[in-house]
């Protein structure tokens, strides 16, 4: 045990109190942690990223393949093309088709043009140019799909759906993607449009 003097200067009081508890001036540095490690304060700021994404991206097929789905259909994009209706409105217009496999259970299979969309270079993110509800009349193509069919087992279903991409969007992609139950995968299957058809 020390003995403090009562002449003992300041100073050396002082050095003796550090001496005894052990303190230094990294008692007061915010950047030494409770363990005695030292870090940065950018370091308590830094978030962990999660695993990058491993989900590979749809292939891109050319016009005229056939994909054959999971539920044993099939879906073809045949050609791109801007038209103008009988009202002189410019749209651009799928020409499609949908088979139903020979295994299908049902007698009909019931099929919807709203999984068809076009990709153009103004399109971001999830942005995309789908079908129209009502399609309008056309001279130059035939025949325009309904926005809902039936389609027998083992037959197939082709015709135009009509986008709302105008003739300045140069589309670059159509695609296809069932979001509804009747797809649980939700396959995405896009096509490839030559540039001479996205503002022809």
């Amino acid at each position: 045990m020390f003995t403090l003097s009562p002449g003992l200067p300041l100073a050396s009081l002082c050095a003796v109190v550090l001496l005894l508890s052990g303190c230094s001036d990294d008692a007061a540095d915010p950047t030494v942690g409770t363990s005695g490690s030292t870090h940065s304060p950018t370091d308590r700021s830094q978030t962990t990223t999660g695993a990058e994404s491993t989900t590979p991206l749809p292939t891109t097929r050319q016009l005229g393949e056939s994909v054959t789905l999971s539920n044993g259909n099939s879906v073809t994009a045949h050609e791109y093309r801007v038209v103008s209706d009988t009202s002189d409105h410019t749209s651009g217009a799928i020409d499609i088709e949908v088979c139903t496999g020979e295994e299908n259970i049902s007698p009909t299979s019931f099929e919807t043009t709203e999984p068809w969309s076009v990709i153009s270079v103004i399109s971001v993110g999830d942005e995309y140019h789908r079908v129209a509800d009502v399609p309008w009349k056309y001279d130059e193509i035939s025949p325009v799909l309904e926005p809902e069919a039936h389609i027998p087992g083992g037959e197939c279903l082709r015709g135009w759906a009509i986008t709302y991409a105008g003739p300045d969007d140069e589309v670059t992609t159509i695609r296809y993607r069932d979001e509804s139950p009747r797809d649980p995968n939700h396959e995405e299957i896009l096509w490839e449009v030559p540039r001479d058809q996205a503002t022809e």
